[in-house]
């Protein structure tokens, strides 16, 4: 699964190279990226940070437009709290869940930004949906028995799950700032905020939505 996942990557980069060749306008980006994440469902704002890493290519559709694809590494823990959860087996139906996670997600979108401008500082807007496929799945359930003999049994559970899996389709709006280091060198600044699209009533595993603040490097070429 991972080479036909790694061969179809490197024709969809071969085939928006080859289509870019029609537009003016293109770049590469390297950024790193700290988000807060929440499942509001149980905790609204994880008590953690996390940092990811990822590498963006746009090219310009229009003087105003440029299609922008990527791709982005990222691993959360999500803490749900001793909650009453649907895998919970306690009398009560509340249990500790937690989950571990490794993400590879291919962000897709649009990008409002002024191509022709020659200005040394830029704003853009940015709107993107983000498929997240797992590359490691890890559900953690915990449990404290307090009627059985001995009392207070512990009883932890753990699900691990290898290979490319698909989670969630999340939608993101950013905002970035950007200022010349040169003529082609670029860097940049992007908060932006993602939220999943399928509003599950219940996830344990994956974030309902996250808040971000990208910092990275842009080169951007220009055919005459």
């Amino acid at each position: 699964m991972k080479a036909k996942f790694n061969i179809l990557i490197a024709l969809l980069l071969l085939g928006l190279t080859s289509y870019s060749q029609k537009f003016k306008y293109t770049s590469w980006s390297a950024y790193g990226q700290g988000s807060v994440l929440s499942n509001y469902r149980t905790i609204p704002i994880q008590p953690r940070g996390f940092f990811s890493g990822g590498i963006d290519y746009s090219t310009s559709y229009n003087k105003d437009i440029n299609l922008k694809f990527g791709i982005n590494y990222l691993e959360t823990f999500i803490n749900n709290d001793k909650k009453v959860h649907s895998i919970c087996d306690q009398p009560d139906n509340s249990c500790w869940a937690e989950s571990d996670m490794k993400y590879i997600n291919l962000p897709v979108g649009v990008e409002l930004y002024a191509n022709k401008a020659k200005i040394q500082t830029k704003s853009y807007y940015g709107f993107r949906l983000i498929p997240m496929l797992s590359l490691q799945e890890r559900l953690i359930k915990t449990e404290i028995f307090r009627d059985e003999e001995p009392d207070n049994i512990l009883q932890i559970d753990t699900t691990l799950k290898n290979g490319l899996k698909f989670q969630d389709l999340h939608f993101e709006f950013s905002i970035g700032t950007e200022f010349s280091i040169s003529d082609k060198f670029k860097l940049y600044f992007e908060p932006s905020v993602q939220h999943s699209t399928l509003f599950r009533k219940e996830d344990l595993i994956n974030p309902n939505y996250m808040i971000s603040f990208r910092l990275g490097l842009k080169l951007r070429s220009h055919k005459e």
